[in-house]
């Protein structure tokens, strides 16, 4: 046979079409999702990230409707897959919501690595004639919605709960009770899906006292809220989560919370049951406005840190590590001795016994707000 290209005998053969692109098998559709790596300030590993769908979703407010036009059912949620870059090799994904009727979806899937130095690049596959995705999709508290947040979580809440209880998306299954259906509330204007509205007079929820919460060594507590009230003073305290309680004797492990308008602290007692807080400086909270919260212990300097928004805000020497063994239980935004209740709307909390980097909390704060990501358009197969 003549070489390619090459008149002989029988003439000039067609050129060899280029190979076709990766694809998961079987797969009808799907979208191409890129993380910007201007703002991944160091790589990361086993990342949640939010991909929020929607007519507006992403750093561009791209319209992704297609995927409700095709799945057409909140009953077809789970006919969907999330892959890396090689478009095959499957990624595990927790819906938190799914709402076709509204055409708008929160999805949190485990990127095994991002880079700093080019964009991430991920897959959303969907197709209406597939089986549910079971192995690695699911909603919260099933499986493959747990093994999306690493082992350093203790305990991931979405904040969402009509009845009296807000599900651990992690393995610990440290589910928050409520005072009651409605003390809080549940809100569907979240910042990402549903969240708890608090009435800064007697609303709590918590956890009791559990094994996987006791943390004696690097922490970092994460939440987004939104303040119908500031506090004025200390009298006027905020809490907003920690694992604490006010009337039991050295109950102090870890929290985050309000003492005024223009402060917030993290803090902790040690093992001499010393206390060891930071507040914030040079920012004032205002009302109406979500934010995302981060304090941070780093038990091996020890050092505590702040992160408002996307960028660190103060970090002071402490001394110390924590006292773990403390019969107190995880409270989010109050407790029920019906003091320290916040004014609050509270969605997305997350406590990990381990001192996430900058990088991490700066990604969160991008994910959480719908602005790392940029979606591609429908491809077909």
């Amino acid at each position: 046979m003549p070489p390619q290209g090459v008149r002989g005998k029988v003439g000039v053969l067609p050129p060899i079409p280029p190979p076709p692109p990766p694809w998961l098998s079987n797969w009808k559709y799907r979208v191409k999702i890129t993380i910007d790596h201007t703002k991944i300030s160091a790589g990361l590993t086993d990342f949640p990230i939010l991909v929020h769908l929607s007519t507006a979703s992403g750093i561009n407010d791209d319209d992704i409707s297609f995927i409700f036009d095709e799945l057409a059912s909140d009953a077809n949620r789970k006919k969907i897959a999330v892959t890396k870059d090689d478009a095959v090799t499957q990624c595990y994904v927790e819906i938190e919501k799914w709402d076709d009727a509204n055409e708008k979806a929160s999805l949190w899937v485990k990127v095994p690595a991002v880079s700093q130095t080019e964009d991430t690049i991920l897959y959303l596959y969907f197709d209406s004639t597939k089986a549910d995705n079971t192995t690695y999709v699911g909603d919260t508290d099933s499986t493959p919605a747990e093994n999306v947040w690493d082992s350093f979580f203790k305990a991931v809440y979405h904040m969402a709960g009509s009845g009296t209880t807000i599900k651990d998306s992690t393995s610990n299954n440290n589910d928050l009770t409520k005072k009651a259906a409605s003390e809080p509330a549940e809100i569907t204007t979240g910042k990402i899906g549903n969240a708890q509205d608090y009435d800064g007079v007697n609303d709590w929820a918590e956890k009791a006292d559990n094994a996987s919460l006791r943390i004696s060594g690097s922490f970092t507590l994460e939440v987004l809220i939104n303040m119908d009230k500031t506090p004025i003073n200390q009298i006027d305290w905020a809490r907003v989560v920690g694992k604490e309680r006010s009337n039991v004797p050295n109950g102090e492990n870890y929290y985050l919370q309000f003492p005024n308008t223009n402060a917030m602290y993290v803090g902790y007692k040690n093992t001499s049951l010393v206390y060891q807080e930071l507040y914030s400086s040079g920012f004032t909270f205002n009302t109406g406005v979500w934010y995302y919260l981060a304090g941070i212990l780093d038990a091996s300097i020890p050092r505590l840190h702040f992160r408002i928004n996307e960028a660190e805000n103060v970090q002071a020497n402490k001394a110390g590590t924590p006292v773990y063994n403390v019969a107190s239980p995880l409270i989010v935004g109050g407790e029920n001795t019906g003091s320290f209740t916040s004014d609050a709307k509270i969605d997305e909390v997350r406590v990990s016994a381990t001192r996430r980097s900058d990088a991490w909390c700066k990604a969160s704060y991008y994910s959480n707000f719908d602005d790392l990501v940029d979606f591609g358009t429908q491809e077909s197969y």
